[in-house]
């Protein structure tokens, strides 16, 4: 029981990191997709 204890507590962190991972991903492929498009 104790190792599904310590699973659950890291779970939230691994959502936090998760999200912070997809966040900076779709940031760079806004950017990446910006600056290869010409500028109107």
């Amino acid at each position: 029981m104790q190792d599904i204890g310590d699973y659950t507590a890291l779970l939230p962190r691994i959502s936090v990191v998760f999200m912070l991972l997809v966040v900076v991903n779709f940031y760079n492929n806004r950017e990446i997709k910006s600056n290869i498009l010409p500028n109107k």
